[in-house]
């Protein structure tokens, strides 16, 4: 039989950073989108904690979906930054859950949190942005 494998064993997130070129851009990327949840988690914990919002947006008087909102998205997104910025599997796992989470909620919810159609513009500009970054470094083979 031959020496030739079948097919490579797949490339784990954790060990982008000593692979090739489109493995160096998914970290990059991934990286920065930990920037963004995690300041994204921080202003839901503002939110929640009640700190620097003189807009009048308190946690006890939103409605209840906001708050459920609120409350999903200072866990999630600071547990997802964590986990996109130690290029953990779990932690890209955890964001797209959350991207998800966030374009849905503002397709099929409009009238109650707002419909935010940059922001989901955005999410799904991230969320493909990944996937596509993701797909290229699994095809590509190492530089060495």
């Amino acid at each position: 039989m031959s020496d030739i494998p079948i097919h490579d064993p797949p490339i784990q997130i954790d060990k982008l950073e000593e692979k090739g070129v489109w493995a160096r851009r998914l970290t990059l990327f991934v990286r920065a989108v930990a920037v963004l949840v995690l300041l994204k988690g921080l202003f839901h914990w503002s939110l929640l904690c009640g700190v620097g919002d003189g807009s009048g947006t308190r946690f006890e008087i939103m409605s209840p979906a906001w708050q459920i909102a609120t409350i999903f998205f200072a866990v999630i997104d600071v547990v997802a930054g964590v986990g996109l910025w130690l290029l953990a599997a779990w932690g890209a796992a955890v964001w797209l859950i959350g991207g998800l989470t966030q374009v849905v909620i503002d397709i099929w919810f409009p009238d109650v949190y707002g419909g935010v159609v940059p922001l989901t513009v955005f999410y799904v500009l991230l969320l493909g942005s990944y996937v596509v970054l993701r797909v290229q470094a699994l095809r590509e083979k190492p530089d060495r």
